[in-house]
């Protein structure tokens, strides 16, 4: 009877060393799924934010080259100056893995890039 509940004791054991082992390797697992799903959200920000990057660059140089020019790019110097703080503000929220912030300062970013250039289209036409 003692080595019968012996025997029983020990199997409930070996069951639970069993259930934290599988545990155990269910949070690897889910710990190894979210690397790679931040992985993935690090390099598709990484891309958006380095093409957002080179169009607040090109917007700023055809503003400079408009205004060596002499066209008034006042409005437009406004918004791409405003481009590229939402940029640095997008690649700081990057750099500190916010990524919940990262997208909608992107997003703004583009539109006043977008409007930085119907500004200076609208100051080269009615230079």
């Amino acid at each position: 009877m003692l080595a019968q509940t012996i025997k029983e004791v020990e199997d409930e054991l070996q069951y639970i060393i069993q259930g934290q082992q599988q545990a155990k390797e269910a949070i690897r697992e889910k710990g190894r799924q979210k690397l790679e799903e931040d992985s993935a959200k690090s390099e598709e920000f990484r891309g958006m934010l380095e093409d957002l990057y080179g169009q607040v660059l090109a917007v700023q140089e055809e503003v400079e080259m408009a205004k060596s020019e002499g066209t008034n790019v006042t409005k437009a110097k406004g918004r791409i100056d405003r481009a590229d703080s939402l940029y640095k503000e997008a690649q700081a929220s990057f750099d500190k893995k916010e990524y919940g912030t990262i997208r909608p300062k992107i997003t703004a970013a583009q539109n006043m890039v977008d409007k930085a250039r119907e500004a200076l289209s609208e100051a080269q036409a009615g230079k």
